[in-house]
């Protein structure tokens, strides 16, 4: 007899001794644990005479409701026990409908067009739009993925970007020299062919960017996350790489 049999019968004999002692028409007698097991089997096979999906339910369910059974004296209710199987069996497809849900795969990442900026209030629209982006992103349980910043080709050197967080934003191409970018977030940005020379970059992120052919010449470079990217792909002058990549 496995553990949980064993464990089952324990508790099956509590309870039908205290029906006995609560004077319950329905005799039931207690000689051994094999005679509580087969009590069980009995009742089970009853019910599943009765509604065959209560073998969906798992050996412990069908006890326990076994078990109420005979302290609420509704061995020959089958109305009642088809209540009880078919409330169980609800409870069982809802906790599995919620775990299937928690598995569904996310949604495909829009790809926004290439933005028209011309003015700050366009690059903080782009900018804000982007916030969203990244915050539905971040939420497994939402489905909207639209608004991510594609600022590609965008020539923003007279805009401010400051403090901005364009974390996989696409900047491919875009012209961004001599801006201070002190503070922006970068990572997992999309910096190929981008022009950032002259710019002011203290406390940039750049971990996980996508670089090539990205042009740092002449910028001021402080407390910057280069982590985990292609630093060869970067256009660096000599005398700041030692510096910069210790």
């Amino acid at each position: 007899m496995t553990k949980t049999k064993q464990r089952v019968c324990d508790r099956l004999s509590v309870k039908a001794k205290t029906a006995q002692a609560l004077n319950i028409k329905r005799e039931i007698k207690v000689t051994s644990k094999e005679t509580n097991e087969q009590i069980v089997g009995d009742i089970i096979t009853k019910w599943m005479s009765l509604e065959p999906k209560a073998n969906e339910l798992d050996y412990d369910a069908l006890v326990s409701i076994a078990e109420q059974a005979i302290f609420e004296d509704m061995l020959d209710d089958n109305d009642w026990a088809l209540k009880k199987i078919n409330h169980s069996l609800s409870q069982m497809h809802k906790a599995k409908d919620t775990k299937k849900d928690d598995k569904q795969p996310l949604p495909s990442i829009c790809v926004s067009k290439p933005a028209s900026v011309e003015t700050q209030e366009d690059l903080n629209k782009v900018i804000e739009t982007h916030k969203g982006w990244i915050s539905l992103t971040l939420d497994p349980k939402k489905s909207a993925y639209q608004g991510r910043a594609n600022l590609s080709k965008c020539d923003l050197r007279k805009l401010n970007l400051k403090a901005a967080d364009l974390r996989c934003a696409d900047l491919r191409g875009a012209n961004l020299e001599g801006m201070d970018l002190s503070g922006v977030n970068l990572s997992c940005s999309y910096l190929e062919d981008t022009n950032l020379r002259d710019t002011i970059l203290h406390g940039v992120n750049f971990k996980s960017a996508k670089v090539k052919n990205t042009d740092l010449r002449g910028a001021q470079i402080l407390g910057c996350n280069f982590n985990n990217i292609d630093k060869d792909s970067l256009i660096l002058d000599a005398s700041i790489v030692d510096k910069v990549f210790k």
